[in-house]
C-alpha cells in the first residue's frame, strides 16, 4: 500500500507479467458517494505509454469487468448475501 485516505482512496502497486516481461504500475482506487449507491472510480498509472498499450492488449478490462459484475450483487443485497 502507498497511501490510504479512510472511506475515500487507496493507492498501491502492481505487476503483471507479459510474455516480454513485467509490467510494474500503479493503481488509484477511489470512493465516492452516489445518491444511495456508491461509485468506484479505478485509474492505473502506467510507466509510458507502450506499457499502457500492451496492457490493453491483454484485454484485462473484460476479466476486471466480469469480476466487479459478480461482487456487485454481494454488495446490493441486504445482508451482502
Amino acid at each position: 500500500m502507498l497511501e490510504i485516505e479512510s472511506g475515500t482512496r487507496i493507492v498501491h502497486s502492481e505487476r503483471m507479467e507479459l510474455d516480454d516481461g513485467t509490467a510494474e504500475y500503479r493503481v488509484e482506487t477511489r470512493f465516492e458517494a452516489d445518491g444511495e449507491d456508491a461509485l468506484l472510480t479505478l485509474r492505473m498509472i502506467f510507466a509510458d505509454e507502450a506499457t499502457r498499450e500492451t496492457m490493453i492488449e491483454t484485454g484485462m478490462e473484460h476479466g476486471m469487468e466480469a469480476s466487479y459484475a459478480r461482487v456487485d450483487p454481494l454488495l446490493t443485497s441486504p445482508g451482502g448475501q
